[in-house]
């Protein structure tokens, strides 16, 4: 699922920051080809209702797939139906504590409304959804950690991820839990942007950092790993 920051990640109770500051080195900027949410216009500073506005990402077809959708468990106070613009021409009446999803199609974003827009920005269409709840219903749960239509290993692939090509730690620093502390920075930027995996090799005799990967929770897969280099690199891009 690809989010677009709609207010900020830290945000700014019932506005849309402007040049909203996180740090000294780091401020965000909503960029104007998004498209508008229309919070601010709608409901002013107050008055905010109880729903949920999101910025989807849209990709083309095979360089995104597996982000083009919404997937997500809302309940409700009163266990009532809420309802769902998705944004495309699609409109449902869904039910509290389920899981649901909604695949957003490329292709099927034509024009600029006040809720697609085709026009390309960083290589992605974009179309905003809205969660609405019936009369004086509130949220009382609400995931967006579910996986939605990915559940198996040949979805789970296209989702991204980093490949790691090289990661160390010098031998007089060792258990001293740097390792871990790298690969916990590496997941939580993976997870910032989207990221579902992380893949990296290791030989198959170094039984230390074997034991050191399964010790995190890494899953070794039964793969046959190739290389192209040197003269034979040479030789085959000349075929081209």
């Amino acid at each position: 699922m690809s989010f677009l920051p709609s207010l900020s990640p830290g945000n700014v109770k019932q506005r849309l920051p402007t040049g909203f500051k996180f740090d000294n080195d780091l401020t965000y900027d909503r960029p104007t080809e998004f498209l508008d949410l229309g919070i601010n216009a709608e409901y002013g500073a107050t008055g905010v209702p109880e729903k949920i506005i999101g910025l989807v990402a849209i990709f083309p077809s095979g360089s995104g797939d597996g982000n083009n959708y919404v997937a997500f468990d809302l309940d409700t106070t009163d266990n009532s139906n809420y309802t769902v613009n998705w944004g495309d021409g699609t409109t449902e009446s869904l039910t509290t504590d389920t899981t649901h999803h909604h695949v957003y199609n490329y292709t099927g974003i034509t024009g600029d409304t006040s809720t697609t827009k085709s026009t390309p920005f960083r290589g992605y269409r974009q179309a905003i959804f809205e969660v609405s709840l019936q009369g004086s219903a509130k949220f009382s749960s609400i995931n967006f950690n579910v996986d939605g239509p990915y559940v198996n290993f040949s979805h789970y692939t296209i989702r991204r991820g980093p490949n790691i090509l090289d990661l160390f730690v010098d031998n007089a620093f060792r258990r001293m839990g740097i390792g871990k502390k790298l690969f916990a920075t590496l997941s939580s930027y993976c997870i910032r942007n989207n990221g579902t995996w992380i893949t990296w090799q290791c030989q198959p005799k170094n039984e230390s950092a074997l034991h050191f990967y399964r010790s995190i929770g890494g899953r070794q897969y039964a793969a046959l790993d190739f290389e192209l280099a040197n003269n034979d690199l040479v030789r085959l891009s000349k075929k081209v």
